[in-house]
């Protein structure tokens, strides 16, 4: 679960990439209402393959900030 919370519409992208900085996954590119939130990431890859335990990046960013979250994905 990804967690986060807007202050005002916008469109999010939501991303999550591997500890070498490669994109792995997008999640999100939606516009949004303001509101919180819930993501999920069922941990593959956008090339539908599951991807290893360990420690991701997930980014969620906007036309005004930008969020950095670090996860750890558990099989």
């Amino acid at each position: 679960k990804i967690e986060y919370n807007l202050e005002k519409e916008s469109t999010i992208h939501l991303s999550v990439y591997n500890l070498l900085g490669q994109r792995v996954r997008d999640i999100e590119n939606t516009y949004k209402t303001a509101g919180t939130y819930t993501s999920i990431w069922n941990g593959l890859n956008n090339q539908g393959q599951q991807m290893p335990s360990g420690v991701y990046i997930v980014e969620i960013n906007n036309q005004e900030s930008r969020s950095i979250k670090f996860v750890t994905l558990l099989k």
